[in-house]
């Protein structure tokens, strides 16, 4: 289907859990396949209030975000945007708040400078290191932004090989580990 193709796949993955929650819902409490779709507001509170307090708000809400491309994938009405469903999903957020983890602190230039004088920036695996640490720290980043779980999620369509070559302001630029992290790396200093 042309139109599941515009969701990445992490996306796909991830708004899956949504329609499986609903249906195992709507089948433990025997509405019947008519009901699911299009999924009335007073539906989508009541599947909303089964997990308010046992699953924190992010949780609800993507289950809903994947309900919704549910809806869309099959060009069936959403009744998600109702202003019922936004205060169900407003209290789940309140009541979850004991399954959120708690704030990491952030990273320091401090941080930085410990971890390059651990590394040896000759070695490739070190100065992929340092390039992502660099990356995600200068351009704001969560560490799951710049990097992947696990290798079999690579996909050269979403991410970056060391042999991509990118056009910036009319300067080409190669292989960010050879041309910015050498051993002159100018946190190495501080």
């Amino acid at each position: 289907m042309a139109v599941w193709g515009a969701l990445a796949p992490n996306t796909k993955s991830t708004y899956g859990a949504g329609p499986l929650r609903f249906t195992q819902f709507c089948d433990k409490w025997g509405i019947s396949e008519e009901d699911h779709m299009p999924a009335d507001y007073a539906l989508l509170c009541t599947f909303i209030g089964e997990f308010k307090g046992l699953q924190s708000g992010n949780t609800i809400r993507s289950w809903l975000s994947g309900l919704c491309s549910w809806h869309v994938m099959n060009h069936a009405p959403w009744h998600g945007d109702d202003n019922w469903v936004h205060l169900a999903c407003t209290s789940a957020n309140k009541e979850g708040t004991s399954h959120k983890l708690a704030l990491w602190a952030p990273i320091s230039i401090e941080h930085l400078s410990c971890l390059c004088c651990a590394l040896d920036l000759s070695n490739p695996f070190h100065a992929a290191v340092w390039a992502v640490a660099l990356m995600t720290f200068f351009g704001c980043r969560r560490l799951g932004e710049t990097t992947l779980a696990i290798a079999a999620a690579f996909d050269p369509k979403y991410h970056i090989l060391c042999s991509t070559k990118y056009v910036l302001f009319s300067i080409t630029m190669y292989s960010m580990p050879a041309l910015l992290f050498s051993q002159n790396c100018f946190l190495c200093s501080v």
